[in-house]
């Protein structure tokens, strides 16, 4: 006779077979007084979980971090809401374990691949219950063969948690969000506006609660970690990490635990995710594989100067900055502007000026200060010879106006560099630990009183210790004059704190942060900052002598 064939385990809401689901979990150790649920206090951890069913016996089995508990099928108590089921384990200190099928924010729409966990011990005793809470996704992954390597995808998610303060009341914190991956990069990104509700009295927050998260998808195997960030109502901002795997025969689905802390609160959690496709298309993850058309609010700097017809030298010379914006699309910026000048690119403007890193267009610019222009963009990517980037780049911005004045022809000339890219959101390193070495190359403009104009090259470096939410980095700048003469300008030193995970402004003087006049503006690029991109100006010699040098432009650099 034909032999029976072995239950097929195809939906994680139909489970047939017997089978031990293997994920990250985070918990919270928290300890509450019973009377108003105030927390005294709270610590999170992270650990490795199973979830075993066992479809005999209709029980599921959770171990994590040397505990474990069964919950038998006669421990289900009556269900509440489609696609959750709940357990109890009664004698002794009571546990219960939660299994979610079905988002709370889409409740027509249930997974088929991945369910969220919350697993709960009490321990009560003389007023205060001892509480363990556990979040966990689990269910059928992807195996690693059949995780896209190539392409873009986004997936709705379901995000719930728990965060403790000493000295507040519990809080659930729950909502639905959105979680993008470029396969072909390796990389994600996250983000929800979260709801918190007080779990004794009902009260809480709507709606304003920040979500944040961004890493690495493993270019082997079904995971993405990276680090995650939260900005909650009472306790400022919390920083973390997030760790998951992808769910379905075709990473149709998602499933991640996450945990954070700061200021003395703590929030584990975790969610689920379906694939979707957001009305709005996908977002950038990075400048080389743009998905959408996006205008990018970016800043630059470089040298202003003025030459009356008549007169040796420049009557005037400035190292400038600018807020600056340029436009991305999947075929290449279509914009860049510059102060109330536009410049569109087209290929008729476009020309051959010997630099293979660059593509360069000489046209005209719109606007109120527009006029003939020089604009060159920065190629990322492979084929750059020079530096390899994937979320940074930079443009040029070469303009020059006759004007006339008391009769005098008067040209005033600008060079602005213009940095634009996919930034790191701010408050996402913030919980960030280890340090990163990163090297680059400046790109820049110089000039004095003299009539002396420099090409500024060189190098950077940036020393980034994100536990102690510092940096130190330095420049090394070379100038070429117009006849092809080098100038070594010298090394400028900086540094100074982190704040939220974001480089503050520093003085170009070794670290003193004195000098309000030699100036670097840095700030990361990437999901996991992993490019640096900065401004500056400064003033190479006594700025009252009519040979020191203004100088300015920037700098983009990659963690090494």
């Amino acid at each position: 006779p034909t032999p029976t064939p072995a239950p097929v385990k195809t939906l994680i809401t139909d489970l047939k077979a017997s089978q031990t689901f293997t994920s990250d979990a985070t918990t919270t150790d928290v300890e509450v007084r019973t009377a108003g649920g105030i927390v005294n206090r709270t610590a999170v951890s992270g650990a490795g979980i199973q979830v075993s069913y066992d479809a005999a016996a209709g029980s599921y089995t959770v171990t994590t971090a040397g505990r474990s508990q069964t919950f038998a099928a006669a421990d289900r108590r009556p269900d509440r809401f489609p696609g959750e089921a709940t357990f109890a384990k009664t004698g002794g200190d009571p546990e219960y374990l939660t299994l979610v099928t079905v988002p709370l924010y889409d409740a027509g729409n249930s997974n088929r691949y991945v369910g969220l966990g919350y697993w709960q011990r009490n321990a009560v005793a003389g007023g205060v219950q001892a509480t363990q809470f556990t979040t966990f996704a689990y269910g059928l992954t992807t195996a690693a063969g059949a995780v896209p390597r190539s392409g873009s995808a986004a997936w709705a998610t379901d995000i719930f948690g728990l965060l403790t303060t000493p000295g507040e009341e519990l809080r659930t914190v729950q909502g639905r969000g959105d979680f993008n991956v470029d396969f072909g990069g390796g990389i994600f990104t996250a983000f929800a506006n979260l709801d918190e509700f007080d779990f004794i009295t009902g009260g809480g927050r709507v709606g304003s609660l920040r979500f944040r998260a961004g890493g690495q998808v493993g270019s082997a195997g079904n995971g993405f970690s990276g680090n995650m960030s939260y900005s909650s109502g009472r306790a400022g901002t919390l920083g973390g990490t997030i760790s998951g795997q992808f769910y379905g025969p075709g990473a149709e689905e998602i499933g991640a635990s996450f945990k954070a802390g700061g200021n003395g609160t703590v929030l584990n959690g975790a969610l689920t995710g379906q694939r979707a496709t957001p009305a709005s298309g996908l977002p950038n993850l990075s400048l080389v594989n743009v998905q959408s058309t996006e205008r990018l609010f970016t800043t630059g700097a470089g040298t202003f100067t003025q030459a009356r017809e008549g007169q040796p030298g420049y009557s005037q010379v400035n190292a400038t900055q600018s807020d600056s914006r340029v436009t991305i699309t999947p075929t290449g910026p279509s914009s860049i502007e510059v102060g109330s000048a536009t410049y569109t690119p087209v290929e008729a403007d476009r020309v051959a000026d010997g630099r293979l890193n660059y593509t360069t267009y000489r046209g005209q610019a719109a606007g109120s200060e527009g006029g003939p222009v020089e604009v060159a963009f920065y190629r990322p990517g492979g084929t750059n010879s020079e530096i390899a980037l994937t979320y940074l780049s930079f443009a040029t911005w070469t303009r020059t106006v006759q004007d006339a004045a008391q009769g005098q022809r008067i040209a005033n000339t600008t060079r602005q560099f213009v940095l634009y890219g996919i930034q790191t959101p701010r408050e996402l390193l913030s919980g960030r630990t280890g340090t990163g070495s990163y090297a680059g190359i400046v790109a820049g403009a110089g000039a004095n009183r003299l009539g002396d104009t420099y090409s500024i090259g060189g190098t950077s470096r940036f020393d980034v210790d994100f536990g102690a939410a510092s940096y130190t980095g330095s420049l090394s700048l070379v100038g070429t004059a117009a006849d092809g003469t080098r100038r070594e300008f010298g090394s400028f030193g900086f540094g100074n704190r982190l704040i939220e995970g974001v480089m503050v402004q520093a003085s170009l003087d070794g670290g003193r942060n004195a000098d309000s006049f030699n100036i670097i503006t840095p700030a990361f690029y990437g999901p996991d900052g992993q490019e640096i991109g900065a401004s500056f100006y400064l003033t190479a010699g006594n700025p009252m002598d009519a040979a020191a040098v203004a100088i300015g432009g920037i700098t983009v650099a990659k963690r090494q």
